[in-house]
């Protein structure tokens, strides 16, 4: 009698390749729409995020199978907005406080809605989509930019420069894709140059060096790690030479700390060794958090009109009386409206996203995995003088943690094939496979 073997047996099972199953088209026009109002300021943009963000709540419970298996495993992105929600007990702003709890909240939802409904490349395409408008609105006002380096719709220039740094990113993640469509990239080519010009207008020292560093990484990516996937041993080697050129360069950054290396590099990049009054800010950010150690000072807290720290950091930067500056540091961000609990849950965050990436990366080595890890390191890179990750509805908050929403949503998807090609019942003799003799 022949051998019997149901078709449930797991090696048959483990033989299929992963869903790619692609998102409906109505909701990747309401993420572009939700990038676009968080990517550029124009009359009524902040009216769409309410109705947008009804459809996110609506999308989540009609497709709650889909979406809370990624929710539940990523509970590390929702620490961050569920301390700004509980620091209302403890801020004298409360109602400032609430408010700001919900955008932190609203924006790491509407990220794992998003990185379960999308694959890696229609995301990559709204940011693309996303890119091209804010390069149309920059580009309508180039001679402002050139003279104040403020744009009317995107900023002032560090955040500016950050979005057309993310347009370029988006440019190369679509050029350099083989599998994408031809006017797309011909498109994504032609962008690339632009924002990396639009980058260099903006006079943002920071963003123009993470700029190049992104070119180098995404190339460096492409032609030695996603192209070399049939060639045996090359990767390895690869990958130790990477770590010794890390290696060296550290060393070298340690022996120039002391050095005057420090202050010529700086001045080559349009710095000082205040990083353009930062250093200031800090001194401030840790005076204050010393004040409040643990828990901080609640967010929305500190940049409030009556807070005297505040608006004389304010009057020092020759702004009016009453502007809401930032600490030009995540970290500080962090620590001060939240305390050593919150620079915990930020830094935990930061570090799972990045872990998430570079194990996915290495795991399906892609060019949209690869696009996204160097836009995760190149934010991580500006989170030291730039407070934009400990933050909501901004462009660098999205690419960043979608890096790691996406790597966790690429294994959901693959166990799901998985688990969706057993039959209900195995005992059924319809489901039965004679097996080879």
């Amino acid at each position: 009698m022949a051998n019997i073997a149901t078709a449930s047996d797991p090696v048959q099972i483990r033989a299929i390749m992963r869903d790619t199953t692609e998102g409906p088209i109505w909701f990747q026009a309401v993420t572009f729409l939700w990038f676009i109002s968080t990517f550029a300021v124009f009359p009524g943009n902040a009216f769409f995020l309410y109705p947008l963000s009804a459809a996110f709540i609506v999308t989540l419970y009609f497709e709650r199978d889909r979406i809370m298996p990624l929710l539940i495993r990523c509970w590390w992105i929702f620490l961050i907005p569920m301390l700004a929600l509980l620091s209302v007990t403890w801020s004298d702003y409360p109602s400032s406080t609430i408010r700001y709890g919900m955008f932190f909240m609203l924006s790491a939802l509407s990220l794992v809605i998003i990185g379960a409904m999308l694959t890696e490349r229609q995301i990559l395409r709204a940011f693309f989509f996303c890119a091209l408008g804010g390069t149309v609105l920059a580009i309508s006002e180039l001679g402002a930019i050139m003279s104040t380096q403020t744009s009317e719709y995107l900023g002032q220039k560090n955040f500016y420069a950050m979005k057309m740094m993310i347009g370029m990113i988006a440019g190369f993640a679509i050029a350099m894709n083989k599998n994408e469509n031809p006017v797309l990239r011909i498109l994504g080519l032609i962008l690339i140059p632009i924002d990396l010009f639009l980058v260099l207008a903006a006079s943002s020292a920071t963003s123009m060096v993470l700029s190049f560093a992104a070119i180098f990484l995404l190339i460096i990516a492409q032609i030695f790690w996603v192209s070399t996937r049939g060639v045996r041993g090359l990767r390895s080697f690869v990958a130790g030479f990477a770590i010794f050129l890390v290696s060296l360069g550290a060393l070298v950054a340690l022996g120039a700390v002391n050095s005057s290396i420090v202050n010529e590099a700086l001045s080559a990049v349009g710095k000082d060794a205040t990083f353009t009054g930062r250093t200031a800010l800090w001194e401030q950010a840790g005076r204050t958090s010393a004040e409040h150690p643990i828990l901080g000072v609640g967010v929305g807290g500190f940049w409030q009109y009556d807070v005297g720290a505040a608006q004389t950091l304010a009057l020092n930067d020759n702004r009016d009386a009453g502007t809401k500056l930032g600490f030009h540091s995540a970290y500080w961000e962090a620590r001060v409206h939240l305390g050593w609990v919150g620079l915990c849950c930020l830094i935990f965050a930061m570090a799972t996203v990045l872990w998430k990436s570079v194990q996915s990366f290495l795991v399906e080595a892609t060019f949209e995995r690869a696009c996204f890890l160097v836009a995760a390191l190149i934010m991580f890179a500006m989170s030291f003088t730039e407070s934009f990750l400990f933050g909501y509805f901004q462009p660098a908050v999205y690419i960043f943690n979608i890096a790691g929403v996406t790597a966790i949503a690429s294994a959901i998807r693959q166990k799901e094939v998985v688990l969706n090609l057993i039959p209900e019942d195995a005992d059924d003799e319809d489901n039965l496979v004679p097996s080879p003799a």
